[in-house]
């Protein structure tokens, strides 16, 4: 598959348990989704937990007429697997342990600007940490190839 560069967008946040960042939604920029049909949601993590604790992850997308945010609400089917509803992904007791998930969203449906959401979620109160990063990877070309 082509792809431009531009169109993968990554936000990285460290999360500290009981701490700025945990359990808090991180909104992506928008990109522009123009002449690809669907997408897929890579999320992966670094993280260390302590002893029957957990790391649980979330994520969606949401779509917009511009880039600014205009008309902003939730895109994607959750029966048809198009978000990742939240899952333990990690119990502990791991250290600097790597994980990733993904989905995929049709966005034949979806405005041209489109972000990902997610949240990750440490269940201990202090000590663990997770480093979580979000990208999207834009697929499903209607033009070949790909520019």
């Amino acid at each position: 598959m082509s792809y431009q560069p531009e169109n993968i967008v990554a936000h990285l946040a460290a999360r500290i348990a009981a701490g700025a960042g945990d359990n808090t939604e991180i909104s992506g920029d928008y990109i522009d989704r123009q002449g690809f049909d669907s997408c897929l949601v890579v999320i992966s993590w670094r993280t260390t937990l302590t002893a029957a604790k957990t790391l649980t992850l979330s994520s969606n997308i949401q779509d917009a007429t511009d880039a600014s945010g205009t008309g902003v609400a939730d895109y994607g089917v959750v029966a048809d697997g198009e978000t990742l509803a939240a899952a333990v992904v990690h119990t502990g007791a791991v250290t600097a342990d790597f994980g990733v998930a993904s989905y995929g969203v049709n966005l034949r449906m979806a405005n041209q600007f489109i972000r990902a959401q997610f949240l990750g979620d440490l269940s201990h109160t202090s000590a663990d940490v997770a480093d979580i990063a979000c990208a999207i990877i834009l697929g499903g070309a209607q033009e070949l190839p790909a520019s």
